[in-house]
């Protein structure tokens, strides 16, 4: 048995939130690491040219990479999300005996 089959929805929740947190440290780090290569790189090839053309291409492209990965990143995090939302779904539905109570919870929820 996994520890998502084991876990409450809340708690799968929370577990999830803690996740974003990392993410947002994570994603600082995806912008940070290639951009500062890509000024290294560019400004050492520049110096060859006494140019600034490479480092504007290489920071593009590190630019372009870092929002790669920060799509990957978010689809994989959404489908995450969706699944916790789902099981919390799920879990309200058994708990309300009768659709007012399923909307009842949903609005305390919101509040």
């Amino acid at each position: 048995m996994s520890d998502n089959e084991v876990d409450s929805p809340e708690k799968q929740k929370d577990k999830l939130m803690t996740k974003l947190y990392w993410h947002m440290l994570q994603i600082a780090f995806i912008f940070a690491i290639p951009a500062a290569i890509a000024l290294v790189v560019g400004t050492k090839v520049d110096s060859d040219n006494s140019s600034k053309t490479w480092t504007f291409i290489f920071l593009l492209t590190a630019f372009m990479f870092s929002w790669g990965m920060i799509v990957y990143l978010y689809r994989k995090l959404s489908r995450e999300a969706k699944e916790v939302d789902d099981l919390l779904r799920v879990a309200k539905k058994s708990k309300a005996k009768s659709l007012d109570q399923l909307e009842e919870l949903e609005k305390v929820e919101k509040e």
